[in-house]
């Protein structure tokens, strides 16, 4: 009996060796720490997040042998990235430094008609009062969402299904536009919320503002019917997918 005891003992101990962590800092380009940002592990699969504190550090502990895809982000900031491999539970240090975001969303002079792919046009159906939902960079931030689907999860109308947000009302489908535009090889759907700067969604077709209303038909075709979807319109930062600004110690 003594004898097993000591063996699991021996396992445990061993386990928690082999365990690793992944600890540091995120900044600015100034190197000026920056609190409350998020450090979030990607890979191997999304879901364990932590926030830094008033110095900027951060801790991630517990970690296993493997390689690491980390992000850091915060609400004005460019996100950045670092992939980082664990071995034997050796510790890992890794500096972030966060790129700060120009200001998007100069005064907003709202007009008859709203701009169609800027960010700009987005502040401005906003401020019309518009009939779809606006998500702003503040809003998006706040719910803290790993992946994209996550943020509809509480938007009337919708449903989340096979990770895809679906409507629930009308002919139930939607056309994604990405910047007011078409998804295409030079103006890609987002991957990640931290892609974003703001979503706006019509799901009733009726609703969709004029610059955007011959998108309403998933084809020309279909023109010939009164089968009609809504828009979901992403709103990204226009720059790579994350800025590099990494450092290890």
């Amino acid at each position: 009996m003594m004898r097993r005891v000591l063996c699991a003992g021996l396992l445990l101990a061993s386990s928690v060796r082999a365990q690793g962590r992944i600890s540091g800092f995120v900044t600015d380009s100034a190197h000026r720490p920056l609190a409350n940002a998020e450090v979030i592990v990607m890979e191997p699969r999304p879901g364990r997040s932590v926030r830094t504190d008033s110095a900027g550090q951060f801790v991630i502990d517990g970690l296993a042998p493997g390689t690491y895809n980390i992000r850091a982000r915060r609400l004005g900031f460019y996100v950045a990235q670092s992939r980082i491999a664990l071995t034997n539970g050796q510790p890992k240090i890794v500096i972030f430094e966060l790129l700060a975001r120009p200001q998007v969303l100069a005064p907003i002079e709202v007009t008859a008609k709203c701009v169609r792919w800027t960010i700009e046009g987005f502040a401005c159906r906003q401020a019309k009062g518009g009939r779809g939902v606006f998500m702003d960079e503040e809003a998006i931030d706040a719910k803290h969402a790993l992946e994209i689907h996550e943020l509809f999860r509480d938007v009337p109308g919708l449903r989340v299904e096979d990770r895809e947000a679906r409507s629930k009302v009308g002919w139930r489908c939607t056309q994604t536009l990405v910047n007011g535009k078409l998804p295409g090889p030079s103006n890609q759907r987002p991957n990640w919320p931290s892609d974003l700067i703001g979503i706006e969604i019509y799901l009733n077709p009726d609703s969709v503002p004029g610059e955007y209303s011959h998108f309403v038909w998933m084809t020309e075709e279909k023109k010939k019917t009164s089968y009609r979807c809504g828009i979901i319109n992403y709103w990204t930062s226009g720059r790579p997918r994350y800025a590099a600004g990494t450092r290890k110690k």
